[in-house]
């Protein structure tokens, strides 16, 4: 009976389920003290950019590509008002250059 009196007045250990957070909270804080106190500290220099030239401007000519029912394409110059060029698919890059 003496071992089974034992038995019963041991509390039972549940496992904890929960990450213990207090020790992250005193780190951060301290990280938090360090920063509030260095950056005053911190005189900022000058940087010293590169310049830049103007760009010359390139001259945009527009393009009108029509995809036609049939699945063939067809391409044309805008600013030249031409008719529409059948072209084959595989040729489109180089017919916008």
């Amino acid at each position: 009976m003496a071992s089974s009196r034992s038995h019963l007045s041991r509390p039972s250990r549940r496992l904890k389920n929960e990450i213990n957070v207090v020790p992250y909270i005193d780190v951060m804080l301290v990280l938090l003290v360090i920063f509030m106190v260095t950056a005053p500290m911190i005189t900022p220099g000058l940087i010293e950019l590169p310049t830049v030239g103007r760009a010359s401007d390139v001259p945009v000519e527009p393009v009108e590509v029509q995809i036609q029912e049939d699945g063939s394409w067809a391409i044309r110059s805008r600013s030249a008002g031409s008719e529409f060029e059948d072209i084959p698919k595989d040729g489109l890059v180089d017919a916008v250059r």
